[in-house]
């Protein structure tokens, strides 16, 4: 067995330019790849999965892991590919027993997503048990790995999906045998181009522009934040990073817990015809529509912030402008409802908000929408949104923002302002939706479900360094397993 490699405590509070080849390149920087594949795996043959991780990293494979390296003269490569490991996936690559992973801080990945479900919502017909086959209640011990794969074109797509299989085609159980089935799960994003500017946007489903507003992970060399923008954040509460400022204990050895992150993967599926059904009800117009859609999410629907436009979208803003802005001393939500989506889930420091901050719960999104576009009739196709949402801690980042911001009907404090985020949380029937208009309160029920979850995943996303460390040290005798809860 090779000597774990050498590596360095790195800074942190700042990500430097030497640990760009050591981090997975889609925590610090969104690729804007407009195809993509992601891929759940078990791991059946243990020294194929060893020398699957090795030919990722050493150069020796069809492709391999994309790092945070710039890319040379800003053209993208033709593809992306990104890996995480559930920790049951951990488990089947028999790691030395020296590993660990801390209970108390990491508890919920090591648990998993299933386990989690109570806590962020994931009940009724979010429940785990009705989750796509590979990742519910019965098989989640069996989703060991998450690939990845992000492309410009939809033909590069297939080409190098088909390489990926090859690769692992001797990783998975044989034919036949328990978790030899892969699930395979396609991104598509929804791109609408201004025909007044040409300017293209994603937008989700629900007509929303999306990909707005992601938090800044601190770098050496970056500009500083303009006044009243939300600050750059800390190396360390999106990759796991020693220090003594930290607010856990990095998983060690230092060559797997170093510049890592973990991974809250999701699928959500998004009833689009149920959503229009909701604004058109009670005879609105499409101005009424138009503007009972800002309030539920916080933003109109080309993205400008109801803060800075209260009254109609207008023009889009300026990039500057659709995140530069803050909620000040309103205690009533107006203009901007309190149970807002944009709101709930990035709160920017507003009055009356009894748990967490604008920046320490914060998580990176890297997700797109699936399925083909909307266009006005129900067709019974599944669409939605699915991919990463990735953070340090997945029970202070992930778990908090879902349990107490999003689904938490006493978010803001006030029992007059009670209720959870419209879009993205567990609305049970009979729920209401407050919004001003004129000065005066308008309150709105008839919701059903607009958003159901049919799969999710919790994965540790390592660094380069760290998938070369397990592929020269799995495969012993007595090997880390997970610990009990």
């Amino acid at each position: 067995m090779s000597q774990p490699l050498a590596t360095t405590i790195a800074d942190p509070l700042k990500v430097h330019p030497e640990d760009f080849p050591d981090i997975q390149g889609f925590i610090l920087h969104g690729y804007n790849m407009p195809k993509s594949r992601h891929f759940v795996l078990t791991l059946g043959q243990v020294e194929a999965a060893l020398d699957f991780l090795s030919a990722l990293t050493s150069g020796s494979g069809a492709l391999s892991i994309t790092s945070a390296e710039r890319w040379p003269r800003g053209v993208k490569p033709v593809y992306a590919l990104n890996i995480g490991l559930t920790a049951r996936g951990l488990e089947a690559l028999k790691l030395p027993a020296s590993l660990t992973i801390n209970q108390g801080n990491f508890s919920s990945f090591l648990a998993g997503a299933v386990a989690a479900a109570h806590t962020v919502g994931d009940i009724g017909p979010n429940d785990p048990a009705n989750w796509v086959p590979k990742l519910n209640t019965a098989n989640a011990d069996r989703a060991h790995l998450l690939l990845s794969l992000y492309t410009n074109t939809a033909e590069d797509r297939d080409t190098y999906a088909t390489q990926l299989r090859e690769m692992f085609a001797k990783v998975i159980p044989p034919a036949g045998a328990p978790g030899s089935d892969v699930l395979e799960w396609d991104v598509d994003p929804y791109v609408f181009t201004d025909p007044v500017s040409g300017e293209s946007f994603r937008k989700i489903h629900f007509g929303y522009t999306d990909g707005i507003s992601n938090p800044i992970i601190d770098e050496v060399g970056l500009a500083p934040p303009r006044p009243n923008k939300l600050p750059y954040v800390a190396a360390w509460q999106f990759l796991t990073r020693d220090g003594p400022m930290t607010t856990y204990n990095l998983p060690t050895p230092l060559e797997f817990g170093q510049n890592g992150t973990f991974s809250a993967f999701r699928i959500l599926e998004q009833d689009v015809a149920a959503f229009d059904a909701f604004l058109s009800a009670d005879g609105r117009d499409e101005a009424a529509q138009e503007f009972l859609a800002s309030k539920l999410c916080g933003r109109w629907r080309n993205a400008n912030p109801v803060v800075r436009r209260p009254h109609a979208p207008g023009h889009r803003l300026p990039d500057n402008e659709l995140t530069d802005f803050a909620y000040g001393t309103d205690t009533v939500g107006e203009p901007c409802p309190y149970s807002a989506h944009t709101r709930r889930t990035n709160p920017r420091g507003g009055p009356l908000v009894s748990v967490g901050d604008q920046v320490d719960n914060r998580i990176m999104r890297r997700a797109d929408a699936y399925g083909p576009h909307y266009d006005g009739t129900d067709d019974g196709q599944p669409r939605g949104l699915a991919g990463h949402f990735m953070c340090a801690m997945l029970s202070n980042q992930f778990e908090f923002i879902m349990s107490q911001w999003v689904n938490s009907g006493t978010f803001p404090g006030l029992a007059a302002q009670a209720g959870i985020d419209p879009l993205l949380g567990n609305v049970p029937g009979g729920s209401s939706f407050t919004y001003w208009e004129s000065g005066s309160p308008v309150t709105v029920g008839g919701f059903s479900r607009f958003v159901t979850t049919k799969g999710g995943l919790y994965c540790f996303i390592p660094s380069i360094t760290a998938i070369k460390w397990m592929a020269q040290n799995g495969g012993v005798s007595n090997p880390w397993t997970v610990p009990p809860a």
